[in-house]
């Protein structure tokens, strides 16, 4: 059976193989040195029954001068996600309104982080474009696509708040699933058909850059201006940990990332204040059957 399968991979690898993108539409990237922002959040689940849920959440944001790391910045704080007909939304620990999620059958309050926290790192994206000087450049991790309306009403005064300070926006995804017209995976044959050197391709209204000569790996990379935005990434993508990535971003990642020690250690504390939460109950035992079999 093994052999059948290797055999239908390997045929399906030749057929993409056989996918094309023409070489001219490939962009060379020049050399620009702009002031850069990167930004990324992270997340973490403290608690979570099916009435109301419990996250950690942490955004980060520093900046570079060429290669050199000037400042940085941070929020972070808790969150607590109540059901209902809508969900809302209550901060502690950061400075920012009740918020209201509109809701479907489907949802649970955990649906909800991922949305709060992209909306959390739009809005502190938008703070922090307010320190940094006309023509800079301000990264997201991850794409400008939003999922929720929340979402996209953050993303919208953020894009706002960067053209009124004539900031160049650009949100760069390390992963994505786009397909060309013929079902293969893009970025396979963008890696195939595209030249050594660093470049910068819009294709189907999507961009796509390699950064680096020596890079592995092509990330979308979504802005007004993708070949003047990839031009600037360039110079912080050569750190050897991972060629082609933008250091500041790799940075960002370590400092917003909620850890599972943080996350564990503020259940504890809570298990303690808060001692009779019979809730959590309705989700956790599958989780005892997971660790009996592991």
């Amino acid at each position: 059976m093994i052999d059948k399968v290797a055999a239908r991979l390997a045929a399906i690898v030749k057929e993409e193989a056989a996918d094309r993108i023409p070489s001219d539409q490939f962009l060379s990237l020049s050399s620009c040195s702009l002031s850069t922002v990167f930004v990324d959040g992270g997340s973490g689940i403290v608690l979570n029954t099916p009435s109301y849920c419990l996250a950690f959440l942490r955004v980060y944001a520093c900046q570079y001068e060429g290669v050199r790391r000037i400042r940085s910045w941070s929020e972070q704080g808790f969150c607590v996600i109540r059901s209902g007909k809508n969900f809302t939304v209550e901060f502690f620990g950061l400075d920012y309104p009740k918020l209201s999620v509109a809701s479907d059958e489907k949802m649970e309050a955990h649906h909800c982080v991922d949305i709060v926290r992209k909306w959390l790192e739009a809005r502190f994206a938008c703070s922090c474009c307010t320190d940094v000087k006309s023509g800079s450049l301000l990264v997201l991790d991850g794409d400008l696509d939003a999922e929720h309306d929340l979402e996209a009403r953050a993303l919208c005064g953020l894009k706002k708040a960067c053209a009124d300070r004539s900031v160049l926006l650009a949100g760069l995804s390390k992963t994505n699933r786009f397909l060309t017209e013929n079902g293969s995976a893009t970025v396979g044959v963008l890696l195939r058909c595209g030249p050594t050197a660093p470049w910068c391709l819009n294709h189907a209204k999507v961009s796509f850059a390699k950064l680096h000569e020596r890079a592995r790996y092509v990330f979308r990379i979504d802005s007004d201006d993708p070949l003047k935005a990839a031009s600037a990434l360039r110079v912080h993508a050569v750190d050897p940990a991972f060629v082609g990535y933008p250091y500041g971003l790799v940075e960002a990642d370590a400092r917003a990332r909620v850890s599972r020690r943080e996350v564990v250690q503020f259940a504890l504390e809570l298990s303690v204040r808060v001692p009779r939460q019979e809730g959590v109950r309705a989700l956790d035992a599958h989780a005892v059957l997971d660790r009996m079999n592991a």
